[in-house]
């Protein structure tokens, strides 16, 4: 029996050996293939050039020592700097957008206050100043592919506080009114952006970006420590460049 057991066990290895040989047996071992996900998130950070369009106010209440109530101010700006960054999400929305939380801080010196009395004439003094505007938004970007760079355009929503300063020096002082270092005021308002620009790939999750901002804040009512004042809309234009890290 054990010689018969023997020449079984032989002639299944000289069987297998020979499939083996002929090709028809493959054995093979595949190890576990790492794939880095699509991203789904990403930061920026930006910074920049801003450029303000000159805003009217109105005095209004008990005016302003020899400036009676509604007489009106051109206000005229320098250029200034914007900086910003925020987060946002890739959405298959539109086939390919994101959204975005973006907060900025932008500043640009005031030259000008253009001042018109009613009964008197207009005049302009040169009056250094400055207008500084903290916003949030709430975006939505639709992406377009050009070629190996990625474009995109959208915009958004959200609020912005602007202060702003006027150092009046002794313009008006011995004019009726006891103050003479400066005026300052701050409002809280609704603001809107439109932006476009292009990505341009660095590496796997990081490119570097430009982009056109046009920035848009509704109608605000300044309390000066002097007198109320009220501003027409306020709209600037930037240009940023800046980095966006995927995750």
């Amino acid at each position: 029996m054990n010689k018969h057991f023997s020449t079984l066990v032989a002639s299944v290895g000289i069987a297998f050996a020979s499939s083996v040989s002929a090709g028809d047996y493959t054995a093979s071992a595949k190890l576990p293939v790492y794939v880095d996900p699509e991203p789904t998130g990403y930061i920026f950070a930006y910074g920049g050039f801003a450029f303000a369009h000159d805003t009217d106010s109105i005095f209004y209440g008990s005016g302003i020592g020899p400036v009676p109530p509604g007489s009106s101010v051109n206000n005229g700006y320098d250029s200034g700097y914007i900086l910003g960054g925020g987060v946002g999400v890739y959405s298959n929305f539109m086939n390919g957008s994101r959204f975005e939380l973006e907060m900025l801080h932008s500043s640009q010196g005031r030259d000008l206050f253009g001042i018109s009395i009613p009964g008197e004439g207009q005049g302009a003094v040169p009056l250094p100043g400055e207008l500084d505007t903290q916003a949030f938004f709430f975006n939505v970007v639709k992406e377009f592919p050009i070629g190996r760079v990625t474009g995109y355009a959208g915009g958004g929503f959200g609020f912005a506080n602007r202060s702003w300063t006027l150092l009046v020096g002794d313009i008006l002082g011995g004019q009726g009114t006891p103050f003479s270092g400066g005026l300052a005021g701050e409002d809280t308002t609704f603001a809107y952006q439109i932006k476009a620009g292009v990505d341009v790939p660095m590496g796997e999750r990081l490119s570097l970006f430009t982009e056109y901002k046009l920035i848009g804040m509704t109608e605000s009512e300044f309390s000066t420590i002097i007198v109320p004042i009220n501003t027409d809309a306020h709209v600037t234009h930037n240009l940023v460049f800046g980095v966006k890290i995927d995750f």
